[in-house]
């Protein structure tokens, strides 16, 4: 009889994929994993797709390498909340590849080992079709209050107006 240790090897093969690659790879949020020098150490094919550079380029770059001076300046104060051992959350446009700005949801997720923050995960993202969605509701629903108050004052005009034919109506009798 094979012992434990045997079946889990024989199940995690070096034949067989990285699974868990594979899984994070087909996420379309951005994730990785970012060291106390803001170095990134780990991201997934999502990143390279957002900002528009090679699978590769990322790792090993600095977060300022990645977002920009501007982006950068705009996210520091999370990523110092983060380092600082706090977990953030916040909503940022995010400028892409050709100039498109895509609306993003993102948490800084720091990472302790032994007492002391060592880095931060990261994960962002795009709600663009929501943020437009929502836009067209509250559209919708600022039109359907215009239509209510529309509706009120005809109904005043109207009550005013059979008001006065029935004056009308009682003088000429």
């Amino acid at each position: 009889m094979p012992s434990m240790d045997r079946k889990v090897k024989a199940r995690h093969s070096r034949d067989e994929p990285d699974y868990a690659r594979l899984a994070v790879d087909r996420v379309p949020s951005m994730l990785a994993y970012w060291d106390a020098d803001q170095r990134c150490r780990f991201a997934n094919n999502a990143y390279s797709t957002w900002f528009g550079v090679g699978p590769d380029w990322v790792v090993g770059r600095t977060m300022r390498e990645l977002l920009g001076p501007d982006l950068y300046a705009l996210n520091l104060p999370h990523i110092q909340g983060a380092l600082a051992g706090e977990e953030q959350h916040f909503e940022r446009m995010v400028p892409g590849p050709g100039g498109q700005h895509r609306h993003s949801l993102a948490s800084y997720l720091p990472h302790r080992v032994d007492g002391r923050v060592a880095g931060f995960f990261v994960q962002v993202t795009e709600v663009t079709r929501l943020k437009e969605t929502e836009a067209a509701l509250q559209h919708e629903q600022t039109l359907r209050l215009h239509l209510e108050a529309h509706a009120r004052e005809l109904d005043a005009l109207l009550r005013e107006r059979g008001e006065m034919l029935d004056l009308i109506a009682h003088e000429v009798r």
